[in-house]
């Protein structure tokens, strides 16, 4: 294996997920508080959101054909359509009873925010 080609990012990606049916591979960068959109047919980023949180690793949903970010400072998942590389929800997902910034404590239980 080598390296044929870098893409630069707006600080450290730390994160990707793969929308197959669109060619795109979405790059998480937590400290750029942004999403690169990388079209894999032409090997270059067609386009970057960018948010007023870190965030978290995304995940395509192959049933919903969207893609899941967390953006962690604000506890809420952003949903990105792989169509229009657009923000078409954002939904708050709460914290642990007994939860940290630093994670979960003794006994914690999960509380989901339903929108």
């Amino acid at each position: 294996m080598k390296v044929i080609k870098k893409l630069k990012t707006a600080s450290k990606p730390d994160g990707s997920t793969y929308a197959a049916p669109f060619h795109k591979l979405y790059v998480s960068d937590e400290r750029g508080k942004a999403e690169a959109i990388v079209d894999v047919q032409k090997d270059e980023i067609v386009g970057t959101l960018r948010f007023d949180s870190e965030t978290g690793m995304p995940q395509y949903d192959p049933i919903a054909r969207k893609v899941y970010v967390n953006l962690q400072d604000q506890n809420i998942f952003a949903i990105i359509d792989p169509v229009t590389d657009k923000v078409v929800g954002r939904y708050p997902v709460g914290q642990m009873q007994g939860q940290s910034r630093n994670g979960a404590g003794p006994g914690a239980s999960p509380r989901v925010s339903r929108v």
